[in-house]
């Protein structure tokens, strides 16, 4: 009796076990990718709604490998200040006073 109360036991567990396993699998395929947050909230979708179609698209997106557009554009960004900033010392060496804003600042009357 207590053999079987024990092997009942340990099969609800692993059962359990890999219950929560499978369920984390597209957490786990998306880690370290840009759709990471997307996945998990159908992951918590499915998890809460007991509604399949969740999990199923938040594996397949997990499956998809969307490129990282943003890193480029960081780069560019990057560049295009540097290059500003070699300008403007250049400009200073030269001894060029920078120009005057376009908009001068509203004077407060108080």
């Amino acid at each position: 009796m207590i053999a079987m109360g024990l092997f009942l036991l340990l099969f609800v567990l692993a059962v359990g076990i890999l219950y929560l396993r499978l369920h984390a699998l597209p957490d786990r395929l998306a880690h370290n990718k840009v759709q990471l947050e997307i996945v998990c909230v159908l992951g918590l979708l499915a998890m809460f709604t007991h509604m399949h179609i969740f999990w199923i698209a938040g594996l397949l997106l997990a499956l998809i490998d969307i490129p990282d557009f943003i890193t480029p554009f960081k780069r560019i960004a990057g560049a295009t200040e540097t290059i500003a900033d070699r300008a403007e010392v250049e400009r200073e060496e030269r001894g060029e006073l920078p120009s005057s804003p376009a908009i001068e600042p509203r004077k407060s009357s108080a």
